[in-house]
């Protein structure tokens, strides 16, 4: 796997530019904890263990990824069932888990990564079948199942987050317009009447 990589094709470019934005995190974060010695070791931390993830999958082919795409969404409906049971409430959210050694994890943020890698081998996998309702169905059931349970930490904004991602990738799968131009005729009057709800403070649960 790693042995026939060629590093000559590696974007070492994009390494210096991570390290560089993550030496600007530390920075910032020492400055706005006044000199915290313990908030600088924890984000340190955190960039050595990110920086070491992104790398190693950045030298394996995303096919290889791609082949455990429906694992990697259990995993993903596993965590946040799991931050549902044993989360942390914080302000009346749930959305935080304690993970022994690490810390603290939020985990609708690596859900919206696993979410990518989900419908991009869905949408591959059926490209062919991408217009048939029970393909559409299947998407929406699969998007239905994280949205509902990060909504019920509550957590709005991430759902409104992954939702305008997995629509990014609907449409760069090529569905058909007749499948855009409908979904926009229920979500603009949708969404305008939603709106107007919230700037009138009538929906009680935001």
């Amino acid at each position: 796997m790693f042995l026939d990589y060629d590093f000559r094709h590696f974007n070492f470019r994009l390494v210096f530019y991570m390290i560089a934005l993550n030496i600007i995190g530390v920075l910032v974060i020492r400055s706005a904890t006044n000199m915290n010695a313990d908030a600088v070791n924890k984000q340190l931390l955190g960039v050595l263990v990110g920086l070491a993830v992104a790398i190693g999958l950045s030298l394996i082919d995303y096919h290889r990824i791609l082949n455990f795409s429906m694992a990697i969404y259990g995993l993903c409906i596993a965590s946040l069932v799991a931050v549902l049971i044993w989360g942390n409430v914080v302000n009346n959210a749930k959305r935080w888990i304690e993970v022994p050694v690490i810390g603290q994890l939020q985990p609708s943020e690596f859900v919206k990564i696993g979410l990518i890698v989900t419908f991009s081998w869905y949408f591959m996998k059926y490209q062919e079948r991408i217009n048939q309702v029970s393909t559409v169905a299947i998407a929406a059931a699969l998007f239905a199942a994280p949205a509902a349970l990060i909504f019920e930490q509550p957590n709005l904004s991430t759902c409104l987050v992954i939702m305008v991602m997995v629509l990014g990738i609907v449409f760069a799968s090529g569905i058909s317009y007749r499948w855009i131009m409908g979904t926009l005729a229920v979500t603009i009057p949708v969404v305008t009447t939603f709106v107007y709800l919230l700037l009138h403070g009538m929906i009680p649960f935001i």
